[in-house]
């Protein structure tokens, strides 16, 4: 056997090569929103509440303590977080805007991301106990089996102004992963 991120690496691999011959569905990272939300709710897991999910980017609510997305993309791209004080933050890189806007042209157009420009989502920002964004928690699985889990502190929770990144083993044992090249 190989270890979970040498397995995690050729996957990538293989996706970006066979992008290049043609096949460029195989294990999409970039479902439509409203695909997992309808997912998720069909598994009798609690979803945020929308409170639109077809905005045009120039019209898009600026609304406390919600989350703010392109209806498709991935990796948190285009994504922020309205906070009670309407501080727009991307929960990217953790910068502070001062429009969706002005993150989303230097965040997603400079960079050259993929996300749906033409459609954005708000939603209700999930919160934990203390009132701050909560974690984002991923599981990974191969199989049927458990192989990583994935766990995101954003800026405005308790990541203390950035992303904060920690991934676990199926025991809960920290795993060591680089993240964005660190």
């Amino acid at each position: 056997g190989c270890s979970l991120a040498a397995s995690v690496n050729h996957l990538i691999r293989l996706k970006n090569a066979l992008s290049k011959v043609g096949i460029k569905n195989l294990a999409r990272g970039d479902n439509p929103k409203d695909k997992d939300r309808f997912f998720a709710k069909n598994l009798n897991v609690p979803v945020p509440e929308i409170y639109g999910d077809n905005y045009q980017i120039e019209s898009i609510p600026i609304i406390p303590e919600t989350i703010v997305k392109p209806y498709s993309g991935c990796a948190a791209n285009g994504v922020f977080y309205v906070n009670c004080n309407l501080q727009i933050c991307s929960v990217n890189s953790g910068k502070y805007y001062t429009s969706v806007y002005e993150g989303v042209n230097s965040e997603v157009i400079a960079k050259s991301k993929r996300v749906s420009f033409d459609r954005w989502v708000v939603e209700q920002a999930i919160l934990n106990d203390a009132g701050r964004i909560a974690h984002n928690l991923k599981v990974f699985s191969f199989y049927g089996k458990v192989g990583l889990f994935l766990e995101t502190a954003f800026p405005g929770g308790d990541g203390e102004g950035k992303i904060k990144k920690s991934a676990y083993d199926e025991s809960g044992n920290d795993v060591e992963l680089r993240f964005n090249g660190t």
